[in-house]
């Protein structure tokens, strides 16, 4: 997001600043090819771009399916645009096919990610921190915690209606456009925000805030502005927080450890929709 609102206008606004951009890029480095992965609004802008300066487009993931998001028309606006087609599946190649690109084109090459799945259970240590630092996999039998078993609930509306407010209450974002935020609700008055360049540290910062203020944790729910990773769920498990939320999704390591420890765990809360991952007794509808 380059604007600090998740509304139509606001992510249309970041759509036509993102492709500004995108075209400026091109000019200067003048790519031989762009390749994209999936289905986000921000690729969408990417590849507009491209077509317009005409660099070639290489899409991996076309032909799938979102059920219930405009993700899927964007995915296959992206495979219009694009050239050279790396699909899942045979039944994705068959659809990319099917929107009209050259068979000659379109190729079947699975899953480009599936052998991280063997070391999904790597145990490594938990970092804060991006950039250079090397990434870390959490055995989910290594994690010495609790499992949450807090009966703090929330309404459904409640939860969409702070995400909703999430950007505007984050000054370095407002600034910037670029950072990473997190914000721990305790009730309609008591909140804490944390900032930085690294998402894991945003989680840090917040429950610091928290503890120092005297705060009850475990009766609250944290917001992220990143995906669900392990790391972060990690971090609210330890602290024992029973309810971690944001506008992207989990990973499939992060619903592992969510399920065995108990956590409320919801992915995609944007405008009046949301992703129940686990533990869905703390949200009343």
């Amino acid at each position: 997001m380059l604007l600090s609102s998740d509304t139509s206008v606001g992510i249309s606004k970041s759509m036509g600043l993102a492709q500004i951009s995108f075209a400026e890029v091109y000019e200067e480095l003048k790519p031989d090819m762009l390749v994209v992965l999936g289905d986000r609004y921000e690729i969408f802008s990417a590849v507009s771009a491209a077509m317009i300066a005409r660099v070639p487009v290489a899409h991996l993931h076309g032909g799938e399916t979102t059920e219930g998001a405009f993700d899927e028309s964007i995915r296959h606006s992206i495979t219009k645009m694009s050239h050279l087609h790396f699909t899942a599946t045979d039944e994705y190649k068959n659809r990319v096919i099917q929107l009209g690109e050259h068979p000659a084109r379109v190729f079947n090459v699975g899953g480009i990610g599936i052998e991280n799945i063997k070391r999904l259970n790597a145990e490594g240590v938990v970092i804060s921190g991006c950039g250079k630092n090397l990434s870390a996999n959490i055995d989910p039998e290594a994690i010495n915690a609790k499992v949450i078993k807090s009966d703090f609930s929330i309404k459904a509306s409640t939860l969409l209606q702070k995400m909703a407010e999430f950007y505007t209450q984050c000054e370095l974002y407002e600034q910037t456009g670029c950072v990473h935020t997190a914000k721990l609700y305790i009730d309609e008055d008591t909140f804490f925000i944390g900032e930085d360049i690294a998402q894991h540290n945003t989680i840090d910062k917040a429950i610091a805030k928290a503890l120092l203020a005297g705060a009850d944790v475990t009766k609250s729910f944290l917001m992220v502005s990143g995906r669900l990773s392990s790391e972060m769920v990690a971090k609210a498990i330890m602290h024992q927080i029973p309810i971690l939320a944001s506008r992207t999704a989990s990973t499939c390591l992060g619903l592992m450890i969510a399920q065995k420890f108990g956590l409320t765990l919801v992915g995609f809360v944007r405008g009046d929709r949301m992703n129940i991952y686990k533990n869905e007794g703390r949200i009343r509808v």
